[in-house]
């Protein structure tokens, strides 16, 4: 921590000595201030690395990365990068495909001979695919049974479980089809996946933080990073799972220097031809309508110029952000589980601090219990969005979008909100002096209001 108050000194003091790069001071310490803030509340601990025009603006580190260690976090501390994984295997089935090594409309089944579905490399990767997620192979392992891919698809060769939609027509989030596409670069390149990414990117992008965890916790070499929770005003473990060798749809460990990297290249010199960018930024059609990902596994703003994802798992939170007419590159990554207000605000306020405006209001989202949720299914008029419906479905609700997707919503861990999963967005609601509801929308975009539709359901 010394280290860095120092260099901030002197950072400071070679700005004073130079008048044109005094601006850009400003923002630096607009973020400092704010994050640091959110760090003495206890709501944030990690770290994030802001640039411009491939220049780093801000780079900083709050908190502890092991708190029974006392080891600090610093910009190079790897994290569990939850599904920013996806990001790398997206970007590894589409360099493939370019390469011409693989065709994105191919069975699945000639890399995958046991695979009992009709299914293809694109359905893999745009969760559209039906696969059922972990839960479901859970009973069938052993307690100390290490979890990988190649078990995966053992297990649904054995037992055929039925799909939960016919492929390439719905979305439903799957961490198993990302799994076995990174099964597939396997095959194609007779390589590990973790050598191919290692070898195509990590080492090619400077990215020396960044690997394939070992299924063993044990097995971590050096100090692991560990998950944490606040509960009741105390600190907690809410960390990784022990015996996960799987990879693809998760498991990627990276710092936030090594995925703004990632993150930067996309801006500046992207890893795979033009063509292929272009396609993998492109919505993605289904047959109920245009999904809220890309091929490349990433939320696009409706101008098509910024482009996001995030990473989720336990106490880590990861997010990723790019505005390319602006070049400029957001990325921060956490272990305290902070809420619904940071995931979907901290990109928001730095932006906003950026450009010297002043940070929005979080949502005051307001808990509903079970009888009241039912209550709040149906039309609703989100302003700048248009008509969504709010829909029950096995075990919740589900919300279509205006294009016609459906996409599961799931109670976040502050409980107040919702999150749906290829959407991204988080949804509340607000109640007002009179007791009456009103839905909150909210995207790295920014938010919105929703109140009831006069017009019909569908």
């Amino acid at each position: 921590m010394q280290g860095r108050a120092s260099r901030r000194a002197g950072f400071a003091l070679v700005l004073a000595l130079a008048a044109p790069l005094v601006r850009a001071a400003e923002p630096a310490r607009a973020i400092d201030a704010h994050l640091r803030r959110l760090h003495e509340s206890g709501a944030f601990s990690g770290a994030i690395v802001v640039s411009e025009k491939g220049r780093v603006v801000y780079e900083g580190a709050f908190g502890l990365a092991d708190r029974e260690r006392a080891v600090p976090f610093t910009p190079a501390t790897p994290v569990d990068g939850g599904s920013l994984a996806k990001t790398f295997t997206a970007a590894a089935v589409l360099t493939l495909a370019a390469e011409g090594r693989l065709g994105l409309d191919e069975p699945a089944k000639r890399y995958l001979p046991d695979l009992p579905y009709d299914l293809t490399v694109r359905q893999l990767i745009t969760h559209s695919n039906g696969l059922p997620d972990y839960d479901w192979f859970e009973p069938l392992l052993g307690a100390d049974e290490i979890r990988t891919n190649t078990r995966w698809l053992e297990l649904l060769r054995d037992r055929r479980p039925t799909l939960a939609m016919t492929p390439g027509q719905a979305f439903s989030y799957s961490n198993v089809g990302y799994d076995l596409a990174a099964l597939v670069v396997e095959r194609v390149t007779g390589a590990s996946f973790e050598a191919f990414l290692r070898w195509r990117y990590f080492v090619p992008l400077g990215m020396a933080d960044s690997f394939v965890r070992p299924a063993r916790l044990s097995a971590f070499e050096g100090v692991r990073t560990r998950g944490y929770r606040r509960i009741a005003g105390q600190v907690e473990p809410f960390d990784a799972f022990d015996l996960e060798g799987f990879h693809g749809g998760g498991n990627v460990y990276a710092s936030a220097r090594d995925l703004a990297r990632w993150n930067e290249a996309w801006i500046r010199k992207p890893p795979l031809p033009a063509p292929m960018v272009e396609a993998g930024l492109a919505p993605v059609r289904l047959g109920e309508g245009e999904s809220g990902l890309t091929l490349l596994n990433l939320y696009r703003s409706p101008d098509g110029t910024r482009f996001w994802y995030h990473g989720h798992h336990q106490g880590f939170h990861d997010t990723i952000w790019r505005d390319l007419a602006r070049e400029r590159s957001i990325v921060f990554v956490s272990n305290s589980t902070i809420g619904s207000d940071l995931q979907s605000g901290l990109v928001p306020d730095v932006v906003a601090l950026l450009d010297g405006g002043v940070l929005a209001p979080a949502p005051r989202w307001t808990y509903l219990d079970e009888k009241e949720l039912a209550r709040v299914a149906g039309r609703w008029r989100v302003d700048g969005v248009g008509d969504v419906e709010i829909m029950p479905r096995e075990g919740g609700l589900q919300v279509r979008h205006v294009t016609g997707v459906r996409y599961a919503l799931f109670r976040a861990l502050d409980l107040a909100a919702f999150y749906a999963p290829g959407l991204e967005v988080w949804l509340g609601f607000e109640r007002d002096a009179r007791g009456d509801v009103r839905l909150v929308w909210r995207t790295l975009e920014g938010s919105a209001r929703g109140t009831r539709s006069a017009s019909r359901s569908r």
